[in-house]
């Protein structure tokens, strides 16, 4: 590690604002040194550490830092061979940290127990919505573990998944969870074991869910992609209603939204035939 930057990190340098190490090898030793400097630093917001092999130790030793740092909002940890020990670490950290906002976990040979303890303080999490674990080994069991935390997390709006060993079973139990999930937007699942029969129970969620606009997933059906382009859901709002403050409606839980709409709807056809009979009372009174 270069000793004039983590002495510039440590006096909080405030034209210090981004750090780039990637590809540098730091690995455990570097790291423990760089996280003793960001533990108190309030300038840095962005850090890029791909590819340096900090392991299960130089993760534990980012993790208590983090639990300190209030101002670094973005972590590139791609290809860090962090492992389940490190998520477990990190996944501490997150449950008391209230900055990080996006954070690249892919190629960092994640599995099932790693996936179990990040999920588990994601439930307490407000502030991450960004979270990418591609390229690494999380199944079904993992994505059961994600489901819960989907269930009462209210700030993750992307998720990706890519490259994953997740299959239908999985895809069946995130998809019931993402019934009452109102913030994730985006899904990224290529490369999994998704077959035809789990995309056509994503297609049923998308009946519920009203907030996901985009959803990646080799061979999708053309169900899927009709669903997302015409906007059957929250579409259904802008058709129906003529005034412009439909998007507090999409707000809304959506196993309400078809109930508030409906009634919304009869209201709005109910004002119209109200009003086409003080037309002809107001015409008889003339006659």
């Amino acid at each position: 590690m270069n000793n004039q930057l983590l002495q510039r990190i440590r006096e909080t340098d405030p034209s210090l604002t981004k750090i780039n190490l990637s590809g540098n090898k730091i690995g455990p030793e570097g790291m423990e040194k760089l996280a003793e400097a960001l533990k108190f630093n309030t300038s840095i917001t962005e850090i890029d550490l791909y590819g340096n092999k900090i392991g299960p130790e130089g993760m534990e030793k980012l993790a208590e830092a983090l639990k300190f740092n209030t101002s670094i909002t973005k972590i590139h940890l791609y290809g860090n061979q962090i492992g389940n020990k490190g998520m477990e670490k990190l996944a501490e950290a997150l449950k008391f940290n209230t900055s990080i906002t996006w954070i690249n976990l892919s190629s960092n040979q994640i599995g099932n127990e790693g996936m179990e303890k990040l999920a588990e303080n994601l439930k307490f999490n407000i502030s991450v919505k960004v979270i990418e674990l591609g390229r690494n080994q999380i199944g079904d069991e993992g994505l059961r573990s994600l489901a819960e935390a989907v269930k009462v997390n209210t700030s993750i709006k992307v998720i990706d998944l890519y490259n994953n060993q997740i299959g239908n079973e999985g895809m069946k139990i995130l998809s019931e969870a993402l019934k009452f999930n109102t913030s994730i937007t985006k899904i990224y699942f290529f490369n999994n074991q998704i077959r035809p029969e789990g995309m056509e129970i994503l297609t049923e969620v998308l009946q519920y869910n009203y907030t996901i606009e985009y959803i990646s997933i080799y061979d999708s059906s053309s169900k899927i992609d009709k669903l997302l382009v015409s906007r059957n859901r929250k579409q259904r709002i802008i058709e129906w209603m003529p005034w412009k403050n439909h998007h507090v409606c999409t707000k809304l839980e959506p196993r309400f939204h078809d109930i508030v709409m409906t009634l919304l709807y009869l209201f709005f056809i109910s004002q119209i035939f109200l009003r086409r009979e003080k037309r002809k009372l107001r015409q008889k009174k003339i006659k």
